[in-house]
């Protein structure tokens, strides 16, 4: 790699998107996660109560 420096504010001109993602996991990932086992635990006790019915 070149001992040059990064030029972040010719970066962001070229890609104004530059700097707007998180290295993270985006917070939509983590939603979906915790929808999918709310629905899990909601099937779960869905099923409960038809098995006692």
């Amino acid at each position: 790699m070149d001992d040059q420096q990064v030029d972040v504010a010719e970066l962001r001109r070229r890609f104004p998107w530059f700097g707007l993602a998180s290295i993270e996991e985006p917070d939509l990932s983590v939603r979906y996660r915790e929808i999918l086992a709310e629905a899990s635990q909601n099937r779960e006790i869905v099923e409960a109560v038809r098995r006692g019915a």
